[in-house]
């Protein structure tokens, strides 16, 4: 039995060891990160760039889970994770869809002769929302061009939607 109490006491110093050596590196790891941020201005520039993005992405989540004064009510585990669950699908929706008609823009734009720079594709963002209709009445026909695969026309510059 003693036998046994060495190779357990053993077995578990292995793993305080390994813990530690674990703990450090991640100390390591951080500090390399914290002095890269403090000496890197692109690296500090991207890395806000990422929060405003995220920030925004909270945002539409609020604006899309307006009922409820957008807190999650349910009491119970698996209505919260239900009710997370449709507004990711939602979010995810909207997301897609602004892409998808990015994606359009930027190719009858190149098609049109004046193809979008670089830096301008960089700074775009699908994460959108003054065209969506969040309160009100809705229409939920598909036109024949969609229904075959299309896409809808895409807004003037000039219209009332204009950003």
């Amino acid at each position: 039995m003693r036998h046994n109490l060495s190779v357990r006491s053993i077995a578990h110093s292995k793993q305080i060891a390994a813990y530690y050596v674990g703990s450090q590196l991640g100390r390591i790891i951080k500090t390399l990160h914290i002095l890269r941020y403090i000496d890197d201005r692109p690296f500090r520039r991207r890395i806000l760039f990422q929060l405003n993005r995220q920030e925004l992405r909270h945002k539409l989540g609020r604006r899309v889970h307006h009922g409820d004064r957008g807190e999650i009510r349910s009491p119970l585990r698996q209505g919260q994770e239900e009710q997370l669950g449709v507004l990711g699908l939602a979010l995810n929706s909207i997301v897609h869809w602004n892409a998808v008609y990015m994606e359009e823009t930027v190719r009858q734009l190149s098609e049109a002769g004046t193809p979008p720079l670089p830096a301008d594709i960089a700074r775009l963002s699908p994460i959108s929302w003054r065209h969506i209709n969040f309160l009100g009445r809705y229409d939920f026909s598909v036109p024949d061009a969609v229904a075959n695969g299309g896409l809808r026309p895409l807004r003037q510059p000039n219209s009332e939607w204009d950003f």
